[in-house]
């Protein structure tokens, strides 16, 4: 059932891109801002699981203060 819910959502999102071509109307806007959010979420999730589990997690053991200062520096960006 989820494989047929996915199926649909991207016929009809390829359908509001392709609406382009109408002109730029709010239906084209909402499939793309739904493509960004979507990489965007996804994007985030990579890094939470490859950058600060796999590299920072894994070295905090190790030598704590190595890691401290640049993720405490990296947190201050935001």
């Amino acid at each position: 059932m989820l494989e047929i819910a996915g199926l649909v959502a991207g016929a009809v999102l390829t359908l509001l891109i392709f609406s382009y071509l109408l002109g730029d109307n709010p239906l084209y806007r909402l499939a793309l801002h739904l493509f960004v959010g979507t990489l965007l979420g996804y994007s985030f999730g990579v890094v939470l699981r490859d950058v600060l589990r796999n590299m920072v997690l894994a070295q905090l053991s190790t030598d704590p203060l190595a890691v401290v200062v640049p993720l405490v520096l990296g947190i201050l960006l935001l």
